[in-house]
């Protein structure tokens, strides 16, 4: 199965040798304490890389993981987390963290959740085999055929052989399909944990919340019981908007699901935000409550034509209308705009530069529908546009 990694078997062995070898590093946390990281050396490194890229991407492409998940996927950033939170009805926000994420997602848990994804996939290509006699049927009829399988987990290119062992004999696809698991778990866990700070253990860990169900079963507790609500997941961070406050009672049965798992919430990090005196803190970014008067109307014209028409309705009738939006903190923007500043008269300084460029690129990544092209604030923009006219190279032939 290493054909379906693109690796050959000596590359395998050297990084299987490399699992013994993580550089471990230590960072202060501001709560106190410290966080520790495992870093891969080289080897091991490049082939989770691949790992990720060839097999983990197409289980996510494949929908097979939770769509409430929003963690280190394509498409997905802390942008698209909170987004889902910014309806009109919500009116409280709970949000929790998982207690040492990595490390309690242990060997087990992946391969579970591993084999789950596969044994789905083998079941499709599995050939259902009617008695001879039955009239009007072939006698092999593949699932498989009358399902998108795009893409397909096992690729015929690579692992032609692999597909043809599933259709004539079953239990020794299966037996090569969990000997291919061992593989993924040898090169993704480190002394029986998954190491945080590898390429891969970000989307294990999505991968295991999202085979046991966690969300699934949360949402539908709350929606039997009363609490309409909205879901979602970034990494350890769980976040659960509704119109009415979680009772105590209720946090205890989402702690008892999330036991159910294995894992454990940690009861210091959980927060409950009233939408109506404080603005929800999500993965870093606030959910602004704005009301929206007639003398507002034009700064939203063109935007969105349905919004619009929805605005005018609610002022004529009651005068107001309450729009929710994703929003970086103002002290962010306030040091933004310092930097901004400061890039100005020391161009040279390219630490400042540097730290400068991940600030614009991650406020461009939050406000994906600018009115200018650049797509940042207005308090960031004018600064913003006066560096780059200083910065920029004049135009050949000046």
């Amino acid at each position: 199965m290493t054909d379906l990694l693109k690796i050959g078997t000596t590359n395998y062995r050297r990084a299987l040798e490399e699992t013994k070898f993580y550089k471990i590093r230590r960072k202060k946390k501001k709560s106190g304490g410290y966080r520790t990281f495992h870093i891969s050396p080289p080897e091991l490194k490049r082939l989770q890389k691949r790992l990720l890229k060839n097999f983990f991407y197409r289980i996510y492409k494949r929908n097979l993981l939770d769509p409430r998940i929003h963690s280190f996927l394509p498409g997905h950033s802390i942008f698209s987390n909170a987004k889902a939170h910014t309806h009109k009805n919500w009116r409280y926000t709970l949000r929790f963290d998982l207690k040492d994420a990595f490390p309690s997602v242990n060997s087990l848990m992946v391969r579970g959740a591993l084999n789950k994804i596969i044994d789905q996939e083998i079941n499709l290509f599995t050939p259902i085999i009617f008695p001879e006699d039955t009239p009007g049927r072939y006698h092999r009829v593949f699932k498989e055929k009358s399902i998108n399988l795009d893409p397909p987990l096992f690729p015929i290119k690579r692992v032609r052989w692999f597909r043809g062992i599933i259709n004539k004999n079953e239990f020794r696809a299966r037996d090569i399909a969990a000997r291919f698991v061992d593989l993924i778990v040898d090169l993704t866990t480190y002394q029986n944990f998954l190491p945080q700070g590898a390429p891969t253990s970000p989307f294990l860990l999505n991968l295991v919340i999202s085979q046991a169900n966690i969300l699934e079963k949360i949402h539908f507790l709350l929606e039997q019981s009363g609490y309409t609500n909205e879901i979602t997941v970034y990494a350890d961070d769980f976040v659960i908007s509704s119109f009415r406050k979680i009772k105590p009672e209720m946090m205890e049965k989402i702690t008892a699901i999330i036991e159910e798992a294995n894992l454990k919430i940690n009861s210091q990090k959980t927060i409950h935000f009233n939408h109506r005196t404080i603005a929800p803190l999500i993965t870093g970014l606030k959910i602004a409550t704005i009301k929206i008067s007639g003398n507002k109307l034009d700064r939203l014209r063109g935007t969105n034509n349905q919004l619009i028409s929805g605005v005018k309705k609610r002022i004529r009738n009651k005068g107001s209308w309450e729009l929710k939006k994703v929003v970086v903190s103002k002290n962010y923007i306030k040091q933004t705009r310092g930097m901004i500043n400061r890039a100005i008269y020391h161009p040279d300084d390219q630490k400042l530069i540097q730290k400068l460029e991940g600030r614009i690129n991650y406020l461009k990544s939050v406000y994906p529908h600018p009115v200018d092209s650049y797509g940042l604030p207005n308090q960031i923009l004018t600064p913003y546009l006066k560096y780059l006219e200083l910065t920029e190279p004049p135009p050949i032939g000046n």
